[in-house]
């Protein structure tokens, strides 16, 4: 069974080496004015080949843009689906509800693992590819100089 999301949540892949590029973007003006929840994920070339080099969120509420940087992605032994890690001085773990990003206030046992099953997962379906068609809407802008 396949479930869509309501139109709340955005996805960004950005093709941006660094955290410092990433940074650059301003988080909360873009999530006021998509007036949604917003995951960026910045891939590009690393010690290990082409992979994940930057997870990052917005989240507006109550006017307030919640911005968590340096995130990482996390993948259970049983699960499918991934969720995203704040930096650990940050309580709990992000996962994606219908229309929204939402907080849950604990972390899992066996993040080192569940970091790397997350890491190989997007490496297979970075070598893959990745089918795209009638689930998803692609987007592409140039970064400002």
């Amino acid at each position: 069974m396949t479930h869509r999301l309501a139109p709340g949540v955005a996805v960004a892949a950005l093709g941006v080496t660094t955290a410092e590029a990433v940074a650059l973007i301003d988080h909360g003006q873009m999530a006021q004015a998509l007036g949604k929840d917003i995951i960026f994920i910045a891939c590009g070339d690393t010690e290990t080949g082409y992979g994940l080099t930057e997870v990052m969120i917005a989240a507006v509420r109550n006017g307030i843009c919640h911005v968590q940087s340096g995130c990482s992605l996390y993948l259970p032994k049983a699960g499918a689906r991934a969720v995203i890690l704040p930096q650990p001085h940050v309580r709990g773990h992000f996962r994606l509800a219908p229309g929204e990003l939402i907080q849950i206030d604990r972390k899992p046992a066996d993040v080192e693992d569940g970091v790397a099953r997350a890491g190989a997962r997007m490496a297979r379906l970075v070598a893959h590819g990745v089918d795209l068609d009638g689930r998803a809407v692609i987007n592409t802008y140039p970064l400002a100089a």
